[in-house]
């Protein structure tokens, strides 16, 4: 959640962990439910404080997927080059956020404008999240920065996303802000 957060590319969507975590959701539900119906005031107690950490867990999951559409927004004609990170229903939304967004440009600006500058698919015309911006990162495995030097577990370093975005996906680091 906080990578996804704080990274300014869309991460691989995990499809498996938000299968897991509706079913895990509405078992904990059906079980809140069910010390509800008691009516003692010990098990009520249980109940509201299992409700209140189910609402934090669900709470997580849909700022995830908030942050998710939140970058599909932002940058429409960069996202169609990463269709294999996104769900099925975020590709659906991305296609008809992405007409809606071309058919606004053509009716307010491209179509006032000499036809040779109407294309959107320049790659100076298509805005993309800054990857050259500095982030914290914390090291989970010894690695090598770009300069050449050795970067310990544990530490925390101030770094492009650029340089360290290889060793992320990898797993040996882990974004912070």
């Amino acid at each position: 959640w906080l990578q996804e957060r704080n990274c300014p590319e869309l991460l691989k969507y995990d499809e498996q962990m938000v299968q897991e975590l509706t079913a895990e959701f509405e078992q904990q539900q059906e079980g809140i439910d069910q010390l509800l119906e008691s009516g003692e005031a010990h098990t009520l107690l249980i109940a509201n404080l299992a409700q209140q950490d189910l609402d934090r867990a669900k709470f997580v999951l849909s700022d995830w997927l908030t942050q998710r559409l939140n970058k599909i927004e932002t940058y429409p004609l960069h996202m169609r080059e990463k269709r294999e990170y996104m769900s099925e229903k975020e590709w659906e939304y991305l296609e008809s956020y992405g007409r809606l967004f071309e058919d606004h440009l053509h009716r307010t600006v491209l179509d006032r404008i000499p036809f040779a500058f109407r294309n959107l698919d320049e790659p100076g015309m298509i805005d993309k999240p800054d990857y050259e911006g500095y982030h914290f990162w914390s090291v989970k495995e010894n690695i090598f920065s770009k300069e050449g030097n050795e970067l310990e577990v544990g530490s925390c370093v101030v770094a492009k996303y650029v340089d360290m975005e290889e060793n992320m996906k990898q797993g040996k680091v882990e974004l912070l802000i």
